[in-house]
């Protein structure tokens, strides 16, 4: 029983991909994750079981940490104009700040909840995202999943002028409309056909 629990337990650190912060150097540390490696997969699954390519570099600052690098997936999804099943791609530039997560004042510019928060100016005058680690601990494994997630579009499409299932999606709306028209409310249902000459005290 004991193994059993250690074993889960290692399997949910493996998961999170937890980076520690104190191992990297200003020369930076290079990450780089696909399909066959393996080390997302849990991590991406409920986004997408294709293929992806992720490759970051994390180096240390002097007060805090950057994430640079590219993440590419092509994730399904659902056309929402024509119903038909695609593969949106994914292709996100990374340039993020890391900082570490200490008590911040309630209304402060980095006491927002989840783990990015909302775009900084740099010294350079360079709109940055910040991600925070806590306890010498980056969890690289959650930021990856929410930078996925931002990325997926809330009303997906065949992104082409004319979506070319659209015409046929549209005919099989009009074919289901005009079989409901016979369903009018002058004959009504036939199933309540029986109801018709019902009298109510």
């Amino acid at each position: 029983m004991f193994l059993r629990c250690k074993k889960k337990a290692l399997e949910v650190v493996w998961r999170a991909m937890k980076i520690r912060m104190s191992e990297i150097s200003k020369e930076g540390k290079e990450f780089i994750f696909d399909r066959k490696s393996g080390e997302l997969n849990e991590v991406l699954a409920d986004l997408t079981k294709n293929d992806y390519r992720i490759e970051i570099t994390i180096r240390e600052l002097d007060a805090y940490y950057e994430i640079t690098g590219e993440v590419k997936a092509d994730v399904p999804q659902v056309c929402s104009k024509c119903g038909y099943d695609i593969l949106k791609p994914i292709r996100r530039k990374v340039n993020d700040l890391l900082i570490e997560k200490l008590f911040q004042p309630r209304g402060s510019q980095y006491s927002k909840s989840g783990n990015v928060s909302e775009s900084v100016s740099t010294s350079e005058d360079k709109a940055q995202d910040v991600a925070f680690y806590e306890n010498d601990t980056f969890e690289l494994g959650e930021y990856l999943h929410e930078l996925f997630s931002l990325e997926i579009p809330r009303y997906p499409d065949c992104a082409v002028s004319e979506c070319s299932n659209l015409k046929e999606a549209q005919a099989q709306i009009e074919k289901i409309n005009r079989h409901s028209e016979g369903f009018n409310e002058k004959s009504g249902h036939p199933a309540f056909k029986s109801l018709k000459n019902l009298k109510l005290n």
